[in-house]
C-alpha cells in the first residue's frame, strides 16, 4: 500500500479489545479491500479469510478509502472498529439428489407439511398425493376430484390438507390416513386460485378456510360443517 498522506490506525473489536501490539502507518487512500487482507492477517485468517466490516470510532462504515470516510489527522491515532460478518458459502446444486414419480399428469403445485417431514402434490390427474419424505416413498393417492387439482393447503396444525379444483370444488384430506373428511364443498362459479386457513394463534381448532377463484369471490368456510 502506498501514496497519499500517511495515517497510524489501530483496530479494535466491538468489545473494545485492540488487534496487535501497536499502531500501523498506512497510506489515507488505503482501500477496505486492503484492510481487509491486513485484518485477515492480524487474526491469523490468511488462509481461511473472513469478510470484515469497518467503522470508525463514531459509528461511521469505511465503505471505499479511509481518506473518503473520515476526516484524517495524522497526529492521532486513529481507531478503526472491526466487525467480522457471517459468511454464507453456497454451492451449485449439480445433481438432483431424488425424484418422487407417481402422477400421471403435470404436477400443478406441491406444499410441504408444517413440520417439512411430508409433502403434498396436486396434479393434472386430479389426485392429491401425499409423500413421506424420509423414505422418498408416497404414502396416499387421494382421489375425489374430477378435474386437475390447482392448488392445496395444509392446515396450520399439520391436521388436514384443503385441496381445490378448476371446477371451483374444494375437498378435505386427512394426511394421516389419505381419507377424505366430509363432503367436497361446493359454490365457487369457476376455478379456484388460492387457499388460505385461518393462522393458528387465531383458532387452535383450524376451522376456517378462505378460497378465492377466477368467479371474483372469496368465500370462507366453516371445515366442520362443510359450509
Amino acid at each position: 500500500m502506498d501514496g497519499g498522506t500517511q495515517v497510524t490506525i489501530r483496530f479494535q473489536a466491538e468489545d473494545g479489545n485492540v488487534l496487535g501490539d501497536s499502531g500501523i502507518l498506512l497510506p489515507s487512500t488505503s482501500t477496505t479491500n486492503q484492510l481487509q487482507i491486513l485484518a485477515n492477517q492480524l487474526l491469523e485468517q490468511s488462509d481461511d479469510p473472513v469478510p470484515i466490516a469497518f467503522y470508525t470510532e463514531d459509528g461511521t462504515e469505511i465503505v471505499d478509502t479511509i481518506e473518503k470516510s473520515v476526516k484524517i489527522d495524522v497526529e492521532k491515532t486513529m481507531t478503526i472498529v472491526y466487525q467480522p460478518q457471517a459468511m454464507f458459502r453456497v454451492s451449485p446444486v449439480t445433481r438432483c439428489s431424488s425424484s418422487l414419480p407417481g402422477h400421471d399428469q403435470p404436477v400443478i403445485n406441491a406444499l410441504f407439511s408444517p413440520d417439512g417431514r411430508s409433502l403434498a402434490s396436486g396434479s393434472g390427474d386430479t389426485t392429491v398425493r401425499i409423500w413421506d419424505l424420509d423414505t422418498e416413498l408416497p404414502l396416499f393417492t387421494c382421489k375425489a376430484h374430477a378435474n386437475w387439482v390447482l392448488v392445496i393447503s395444509w392446515s396450520p396444525d399439520a391436521t388436514k390438507i384443503a385441496s381445490a379444483d378448476k371446477d371451483g370444488k374444494i375437498n378435505l384430506w386427512d394426511p394421516s390416513t389419505g381419507k377424505q373428511i366430509g363432503k367436497t364443498m361446493a359454490a365457487h362459479k369457476q376455478w379456484i386460485t388460492a387457499l388460505a386457513w385461518q393462522p393458528l394463534h387465531n383458532d387452535v381448532s383450524c376451522r376456517l378456510l378462505a378460497s378465492a377463484g377466477k368467479d371474483a369471490v372469496i368465500r370462507i368456510w366453516d371445515t366442520a360443517t362443510y359450509s
